[in-house]
């Protein structure tokens, strides 16, 4: 015998499906735009879903821009 480290039986965990993380932006360009930020949220989470995506962080621009 050595000094040789013997592993036997040894079980590495199963690969899970792999889990994929998302941040999203969403906005508010003028006071008359079509999609507002609740509906830009709910698309992104039908399509995050959809491609099991898990949404780890959100970024808001409630502010209106410039030309």
């Amino acid at each position: 015998m050595g000094t040789e480290l013997t592993v036997q039986h040894a079980r590495l965990p199963r690969p899970r499906e792999r889990e994929l993380r998302a941040a999203q932006y969403v906005r508010m360009s003028t006071d008359r735009q079509q999609y507002s930020i609740a509906n830009q949220l709910a698309v992104i989470a039908a399509y995050a879903a959809e491609h099991r995506l898990t949404i780890v962080r959100t970024y808001i621009d409630e502010g209106i821009s410039g030309l």
